[in-house]
């Protein structure tokens, strides 16, 4: 199960949950995962945060965390695509899992 963490895009204002940009990502994210192999099984986690980096300037990032390395390299090539045909720019991290122990049903 592909983790799509989203973080530093800002917070929400509390009553209106306003994500702008980060809401935005999500559904092109959405809109283009839910088409691959692993469209039913991908979650997305929407951090309210601003990531400032040694310069106080904004620089945002997507976390991916999988345990199958071939979807995480067709995630790193849809986000990267998502970058180059939009205005949203951010750095990408992978942190692979071991193992993934699904949910007992």
């Amino acid at each position: 199960m592909p983790n799509i963490e989203i973080h530093g895009f800002g917070p929400c204002k509390p009553k209106s949950r306003k994500w702008t940009t980060a809401d935005h990502l999500f559904k092109v994210i959405r809109n283009c995962f839910n088409e691959e192999p692993f469209g039913n099984d991908y979650v997305v986690t929407i951090f309210n945060s601003v990531c400032l980096n040694g310069k106080n300037k904004e620089q945002p990032f997507i976390r991916i965390c999988s345990s199958e390395s071939a979807h995480t390299k067709r995630i790193i090539k849809i986000l990267q695509q998502i970058q180059k045909n939009g205005p949203v720019k951010f750095d990408i991290e992978v942190h692979p899992i071991k193992k993934f122990i699904p949910a007992e049903k």
